[in-house]
């Protein structure tokens, strides 16, 4: 299942669930700043987005397995 969530019109959340686990997961923390979790089988990679100036920055973080 994808889940759109939107706020005001705008793109403030996007899930994709399957078998009740999350498997993609890209939030809107503030005007500039994004979250993401990615999961493959037991690994979770965590990513944070920023923009400034028309550019984009990331950092990643990898979690330990469950």
């Amino acid at each position: 299942m994808i889940d759109i969530r939107l706020i005001e019109g705008k793109l403030d959340e996007v899930v994709l669930e399957r078998d009740g686990e999350c498997l993609f997961h890209l939030e809107q923390m503030s005007d500039q700043d994004w979250w993401m979790a990615i999961r493959d089988g037991q690994r979770i990679v965590h990513i944070n987005l920023t923009t400034k100036r028309a550019k984009i920055s990331g950092s990643w973080q990898e979690m330990a397995e469950r």
